[in-house]
């Protein structure tokens, strides 16, 4: 999980570093106008000779190095750390912001991913603080840190499960040698091939689960890991 937050706090950082050159530059700009027309060069609010002069990530001579050693880095998107089941729960929703097009097939895995507080602190800065580098807020979710469109009434909505039983994994297969002998077929049944044929099985359809009310799932900060 945290290979995956460096990574996008990596493009959090990059759109913010140019914001911020986007606004020095534009600050640059007006205090040149002032002297050029010898304007007043200070405000009630604002020194125009000194509110460019600050510093960005860019001016840092280190800073390609450490994003090209970033970008080297590689992380598995099914490791059992990101996706603890391979069974969930579905149902067919919608979108959690404008226009809120009921388009979306949800899965919800049915084990729940082991994230530290610190880590879920880092994803909420992420997401709803991030800036675009034109310095435009990308984000649509309200100051008080919630989706955007309230959670809605299931209308009775059906919620289905797949399990083990719908679908092994492949630890959980039978595993059937391809040089096992083949006993001796009766004398009086017709021979048979020896090799080993594959029966094929009917596996059962998802069940729905339940027509269930509304679920908010929430955690409980603690200074320890927490289930999110």
């Amino acid at each position: 999980l945290q290979a995956i937050l460096d990574q996008f706090q990596a493009v959090y950082d990059e759109h913010k570093a140019s914001c911020a050159t986007k606004t020095r530059r534009e600050r640059k700009l007006l205090s040149w106008i002032h002297n050029l027309l010898g304007m007043n060069v200070t405000s009630k609010y604002d020194d125009y000779e000194t509110w460019d002069d600050f510093s960005t990530l860019f001016d840092d001579p280190n800073y390609n190095r450490s994003l090209r050693e970033l970008q080297s880095r590689y992380w598995h998107p099914h490791h059992p750390e990101l996706v603890p089941s391979i069974y969930f729960f579905g149902y067919e929703g919608s979108l959690t912001e404008p226009p809120c097009s009921e388009m979306v097939s949800w899965f919800v895995t049915d084990s729940p991913m082991v994230a530290h507080r610190r880590q879920v602190e880092q994803l909420k800065r992420l997401v709803f603080t991030h800036v675009s580098p034109d310095c435009e807020k990308t984000s649509v979710h309200h100051a008080g840190q919630g989706v955007a469109r309230p959670i809605q009434d299931t209308f009775r909505r059906p919620v289905w499960q797949c399990t083990i039983l719908d679908f092994p994994a492949d630890v959980d297969r039978e595993v059937v040698p391809t040089s096992s002998p083949t006993p001796a077929p009766p004398t009086s049944a017709p021979p048979t091939s020896s090799s080993p044929t594959n029966t094929p099985v009917t596996m059962p359809t998802p069940v729905v689960v339940s027509q269930m009310d509304p679920i908010i799932t929430t955690y409980v900060p603690t200074n320890g890991p927490t289930n999110v």
